[in-house]
């Protein structure tokens, strides 16, 4: 994916792929909303800048945000990245489909196992 810096950018999934994707696109000059299902984990994400269950010691950048609320994250980015199981994919796209707009470029990511 080739991309301007300070392209907005949200990644859906806050597990230790979404975070490092999020955490790289940051590193890169983006603007970086990460979107996880646990509220909590989020907010200690946040106030400690480190994922503690999946990324232990590496510090995530100020120019990544966090964001519990799925519609206020994707409403944020004009990029779209999911990054979370496929047993999920269908609902997350259900859920949010009332906020994707043309403007927006999904990208649909996909762990092997």
């Amino acid at each position: 994916m080739k991309t301007s810096t300070n392209t907005s950018i949200c990644v859906l999934g806050a597990g230790a792929w979404g975070t490092a994707l999020a955490l790289n696109l940051a590193k890169n000059g983006h603007q970086v909303t990460l979107w996880g299902r646990n509220a909590q984990a989020l907010d200690h994400m946040q106030s400690t800048r480190e994922n503690n269950q999946y990324l232990p010691s590496v510090i995530l950048p100020e120019n990544l945000n966090f964001e519990p609320n799925i519609h206020s994250a994707s409403k944020k980015a004009s990029i779209l990245l999911l990054v979370i199981p496929s047993q999920h994919m269908r609902g997350t796209i259900e859920t949010i489909k009332p906020s994707i707009t043309p403007e927006y470029d999904p990208r649909f990511l996909r762990q092997r196992h």
